[in-house]
């Protein structure tokens, strides 16, 4: 997967569906490769813990 160019990130819902999905490396992978500061990785972590809660926090925490 490459950086986008346009620079638009992907929406949170749609990392949080593909997290459903058992796509968590391609979630990981995408934070990563659309190079996000510190301050939406923190936004996106709050976000995950409201809809997917702390157990999945914790291992989505691992990964990235």
């Amino acid at each position: 997967m490459n950086k986008k160019s346009d620079n638009k990130l992907t929406e949170f819902i749609d990392l949080t569906e593909m997290w459903q999905d058992g796509k968590y490396f391609e979630v990981t992978e995408t934070i990563w490769n659309e190079d996000w500061d510190s301050s939406r990785v923190v936004q996106f972590c709050n976000y995950f813990a409201k809809y997917m809660g702390t157990k999945e926090l914790n291992v989505l925490s691992r990964l990235i």
